[in-house]
C-alpha cells in the first residue's frame, strides 16, 4: 500500500515494515499525516492501548488486513480512555466518589447532589461524567486549570 492510499484504509489493521531492521509494527492505522507521511498506529495488544508514531523514512512497506477494521469513532475513544468504562453506571459512580472523597480529603469546596452527576467545585467550575480531565468547565481558566489538575491526580 502506497502512504497516499492509507487515508482510505484508516481504521484497518495493518503491518508496518521497517527498513534496514526488517521488523514489523502492528496496529489499527488511525492517521497519516499528509505533509510528512508519517504514520500513526493504535497499538491495542498493550495494556493500556496507545498510540505509536511511525516516521515514513523509516517505512519498507505497508500491508493491510481487510479482515480486522476498528472505526475512527471507536479508535478515538479508545485513545481517551473514557469509553467503554463511561457507559458502566457502576464504574461512573465509583469514579464521582472517590473525586468526592479527593475533594473532601483536600478540604477543596464543592456541591454536589445525589440526584445531579455534576460536581460543583470551588463554586465556579463544574465536573461532569465520566469524572476526568476532559469533563471539567469553568469560565474561569485559573481556576479551571486548578480543578483540572485535581482531576488529573485523582488518577
Amino acid at each position: 500500500m502506497d502512504i497516499g492510499d492509507a487515508s482510505n484504509r484508516l481504521g484497518y489493521h495493518v503491518r508496518v515494515t521497517l527498513k534496514g531492521k526488517g521488523q514489523d509494527q502492528c496496529g489499527f492505522l488511525y492517521t497519516v499525516d499528509p505533509m510528512s507521511g508519517n504514520v500513526v498506529l493504535l497499538d491495542c495488544d498493550n495494556t493500556p492501548p496507545n498510540a505509536r508514531v511511525i516516521m515514513h523514512h523509516a517505512i519498507a512497506s505497508v500491508h493491510v488486513d481487510t479482515e480486522r477494521c476498528l472505526g475512527v469513532k471507536t479508535m478515538d475513544a479508545i485513545l481517551q480512555r473514557t469509553s467503554f468504562v463511561c457507559d458502566d453506571p457502576a464504574w461512573l459512580k465509583t469514579r464521582r466518589d472517590a473525586l468526592i472523597k479527593y475533594l473532601e480529603k483536600h478540604r477543596v469546596p464543592f456541591r454536589q447532589d445525589e440526584n445531579d452527576p455534576v460536581i460543583h467545585v470551588l463554586g465556579r467550575a463544574r465536573v461532569e461524567p465520566p469524572y476526568v480531565v476532559t469533563s471539567v468547565f469553568c469560565d474561569n481558566s485559573i481556576i479551571g486549570k486548578r480543578v483540572q489538575e485535581l482531576v488529573m491526580k485523582l488518577g
